[in-house]
C-alpha cells in the first residue's frame, strides 16, 4: 500500500493520493457489516487485504506532504508530532472500540471507525 501510494502519488500529486486513500478506507469501515455475509474465505482475504492496503496507503503520504511543506529547520520536529498523533488515533480508536463492544453489536463495531477517515478527508481538502 505505502509503495504503491506512493508511486500514484508521484503521478497524480500526494494530496489526492492520500484523500483517496484515506476515502477508501472510510469506505471500507462503512461497508464492513457487509464483511459478515461473505461466504468465501477468499474473497474475504482479499477484501481485507484491499482494506488494509488503503489503510496505510495515506501514512507516507501525510509525512510527505508535511515535510515539504515545513521550514527545514522544524521538519523534524513537524514529522514526529505527525507521527505521534497517527499512533494516538490509533490507540484511541482502539480502546474506544473495546469499550464499545459492550454496547455495540460486532457486526457494526467497524463502522465507528469511519470518524477518522472522515475527519481526515474533510480537514485535508481545507488545506492547499
Amino acid at each position: 500500500g505505502c509503495v504503491l501510494s506512493g508511486a500514484f502519488a508521484q503521478k497524480y500529486g500526494a494530496k489526492k493520493i492520500a484523500i483517496l486513500a484515506l476515502a477508501l478506507s472510510g469506505m471500507c469501515c462503512i461497508l464492513s457489516p457487509l464483511l459478515f455475509y461473505v461466504s468465501s474465505p477468499w474473497l474475504l482475504i482479499c477484501i481485507m487485504l484491499l482494506w488494509g492496503f488503503f489503510v496505510v496507503a495515506d501514512s507516507p503520504l501525510f509525512s510527505t506532504l508535511v515535510a515539504t511543506s515545513v521550514r527545514p529547520n522544524v521538519r523534524g520536529t513537524a514529522l514526529i508530532i505527525v507521527t505521534c498523533i497517527g499512533f494516538s488515533v490509533t490507540i484511541v480508536s482502539i480502546e474506544l472500540l473495546s469499550y464499545l463492544t459492550k454496547d455495540i453489536s460486532i457486526y457494526y463495531m467497524l463502522v465507528v471507525l469511519a470518524i477518522g477517515p472522515m475527519f481526515g478527508v474533510l480537514n485535508s481538502l481545507k488545506i492547499n
